[in-house]
C-alpha cells in the first residue's frame, strides 16, 4: 500500500498539472463495419460524464461484482468494464474470451457477479450453454446489452434464470459510448431513454441551398433561427472571398459549416407518416459525452474542414441546431407509442415454441420502482446506410435479415445469412440498388433451395410489400463475412457481392 501511494504521488507530481478535463484520455477506434475504422479521441470529460450516466442507470452498490468479458479495445468494454470499476471501486472479475460461453458461466458460478455487460447474442449463448446449470448465472441482478437489437427471448430467459433485469443500451464510440439505456423499475422498450445530461432528438434533414428557397412557417422558430444562422455564415464567407481570403483556414471552416445538413423538421412523439406509422427521424445527440471539436479536430489526425475532391466533408459529423452542436449518429429511430408497450407485454406473456427446457430459478432479485415521467422510449430502426429506396419506399436491409433468420438459423454458432446492396447501372443510364442475399453453404447447398426459403420468409414477414423486400440475387458462399467483434462486415459483404456480380457478367460474355 505504501509503495502504491508513493507511486501515485510521483505520477501526480510529474503529470498532474499537464492534464485537465479537455485532455485526451484515450483513443478508441470505430468497428469498421460500414467504413474504414476511425480513431476517436475521447477526453477525460467525455468519459467521466458518460460514466456518471451508466452508474445512475445500473444502480451500483458496494456489494456489486461486475463480470467482464468484452474486449477492452472496444468502447463498450473499455468504459463499462474498465473505467467504471476503476473510478467507482466496484469489484470486477475478468475473463479473456467473450465467446467461451460455458466457461463464462462456470466463472459466474464461482465469483457470483451481479452485473454483466454483453451483446444480446452472446448473452443468450451464455444462458444456452448453462441451461442445465441455471444456478451458475442466477446471481446476476442486471444484464446490460448493446451493439445489436435485443430479442424478446433474452428477456424471457433472464426472467427464468433468477430474474435479472435486461437493460438494452444504445451508444457509439463517438459518444463515449452510451447515449441511452433502459431503466430499472419500469417496463423497458427499445433502447430506453437518454442518460442524464444527454439530449437526443429525432429530425429530418435537408441542405441549406434547398432550405433557403423554401417557405418556412413562422411558428418553426428553431428552423428559422437555423436558416438565419446559415445565411450569416454564407455572407461572412462571401466577404472573405471578396477580400482575397477565399483559401484561408477561416474560409475553409465556414464552407464546412455551410455544408452541414440543416434540420428541416424535428420529429415529435406521436407523429405519424402518410401510412399512419410512427415517423422515423435521424438521431442526433448533444451532451458532454460527444467527442471532438466542431471547429477543429474531429477524428484522429482529421480536421472537420478537411474536404475531398468532391467537396465532401467526411470527417465532419456535426450539426448546428437549436443553439447547440449535435453529433449526427447516422442512425434512424422513432419514438415509442402506448401500443408498443401493450404489444410487448403480450409477447412477453406468450410461450415460445422453441422455449428451452433448461432449469428454472425463481426470481430472487431486488425490484425497483421508477416514478419519473420519462416520456416515450427510443426505438432504433437501423443505420441510414442500411436503408435503400425501392419502388419509392425506404426498405430496411436489417428488417430483411431479421426475417431470413427464421429460415436460416445459425449453424454451429455461426451466422449463415446476410443481406446487402451495391449500386449498379440502371437501364435508363442512371444507377439503382442491387439487393443480394449471401447464404452460407453450411446452411443450404444450392440456390433453388435457398430461393424457396427466402420467398417463404419474405412473404410471411412483408406480405403485400414482399416484392420490395425480395433480393435480386442469392449467392451461395463459403462463409458470411464477420468482424472480430461479432458484427457483420458490411464492407466485405459489398465487395463479395460486387466481385460475384462481375464474375457472373463475365461468364455470360
Amino acid at each position: 500500500f505504501t509503495l502504491a501511494k508513493k507511486s501515485a504521488q510521483a505520477l501526480r507530481q510529474r503529470y498532474g498539472n499537464k492534464h485537465n478535463n479537455k485532455s485526451h484520455a484515450c483513443i478508441l477506434f470505430t468497428s469498421g463495419s460500414t467504413s474504414m475504422p476511425k480513431g476517436v479521441p475521447l477526453t477525460n470529460y467525455n468519459l467521466l460524464e458518460d460514466v456518471r450516466g451508466v452508474i445512475d442507470r445500473a444502480k451500483f452498490t458496494g456489494k456489486d461484482i461486475i463480470m467482464a468479458a468484452l474486449p477492452p479495445f472496444h468502447s463498450f468494454g473499455f468504459v463499462a468494464t474498465t473505467v467504471v470499476p476503476l473510478l467507482y471501486g466496484i469489484r470486477c472479475v475478468y475473463y479473456p474470451n467473450p465467446t467461451a460461453f460455458f466457461d463464462i458461466g462456470r466463472k459466474m458460478a464461482r465469483w457470483q457477479p451481479t452485473v454483466y455487460f454483453s451483446t444480446p447474442t452472446w448473452m443468450l449463448k451464455v444462458y444456452a450453454a448453462t441451461n442445465r446449470m441455471a444456478q451458475w448465472t442466477s446471481s446476476l441482478r442486471v444484464v446490460v446489452v448493446g451493439a445489436e437489437a435485443c430479442p424478446l427471448k433474452l428477456l424471457k430467459v433472464a426472467k427464468k434464470r433468477g430474474g435479472a433485469t435486461v437493460l438494452e443500451g444504445y451508444g457509439i464510440t463517438e459518444t463515449s459510448p452510451v447515449i441511452a439505456t433502459g431503466v430499472l423499475g419500469r417496463q423497458n422498450l427499445g433502447v430506453g431513454w437518454p442518460i442524464n445530461g444527454v439530449d437526443v432528438r429525432l429530425v429530418l434533414f435537408d441542405d441549406y441551398y434547398s432550405m433557403r428557397n423554401k417557405d418556412v412557417e413562422e411558428e418553426d422558430e428553431k428552423i428559422l433561427k437555423q436558416l438565419k444562422h446559415k445565411m450569416a455564415i454564407e455572407l461572412e464567407l462571401q466577404s472573405l472571398v471578396k477580400n482575397g481570403k477565399g483559401k484561408s483556414k477561416e474560409a475553409s471552416m465556414l464552407r464546412c459549416r455551410l455544408n452541414r445538413p440543416m434540420v428541416s423538421k424535428e420529429v415529435k412523439a406521436g407523429e405519424k407518416n402518410d401510412k399512419g406509422e410512427p415517423l422515423l427521424g435521424a438521431i442526433i445527440v448533444s451532451g458532454p459525452n460527444v467527442f471532438g471539436n466542431p471547429d477543429g479536430e474531429s477524428y484522429l489526425n482529421r480536421q472537420v474542414d478537411q474536404a475531398n475532391d468532391d467537396g465532401e466533408y467526411k470527417f465532419d459529423p456535426y450539426i448546428e441546431y437549436d443553439g447547440k452542436v449535435w453529433y449526427n449518429t447516422e442512425d434512424l429511430g422513432r419514438y415509442s407509442t402506448p401500443e408498443d408497450f401493450e404489444n410487448l407485454k403480450k409477447k412477453l406473456a406468450e410461450k415460445d415454441e422453441d422455449d428451452d427446457d433448461g432449469e428454472v430459478v425463481e426470481d430472487h432479485q431486488p425490484h425497483y420502482e421508477d416514478k419519473e415521467d420519462r416520456g416515450p422510449a427510443i426505438i432504433i430502426a437501423g443505420r441510414i446506410k442500411r436503408f435503400i429506396k425501392r419502388g419509392g419506399e425506404m426498405v430496411s436491409l436489417g428488417a430483411i435479415e431479421q426475417s431470413l433468420f427464421s429460415v436460416f438459423p445459425e449453424v454451429e454458432g455461426k451466422r449463415v445469412v446476410a443481406v446487402e446492396s451495391v449500386t449498379v447501372k440502371s437501364p435508363d443510364g442512371g444507377t439503382e440498388p442491387f439487393l443480394a442475399a449471401l447464404v452460407c453453404c453450411a446452411s443450404v447447398d444450392n440456390e433453388k433451395k435457398a430461393w424457396n426459403l427466402v420467398k417463404k420468409a419474405i412473404n410471411a414477414s412483408f406480405s403485400s410489400a414482399a416484392n420490395l423486400h425480395m433480393p435480386d440475387r442469392i449467392f451461395i458462399v463459403d462463409e458470411v463475412p464477420m468482424l472480430g467483434t461479432g458484427k457483420l462486415d458490411l464492407q466485405k459483404c459489398k465487395k463479395v457481392i460486387s466481385d460475384l456480380l462481375t464474375n457472373l457478367r463475365a461468364s455470360k460474355g
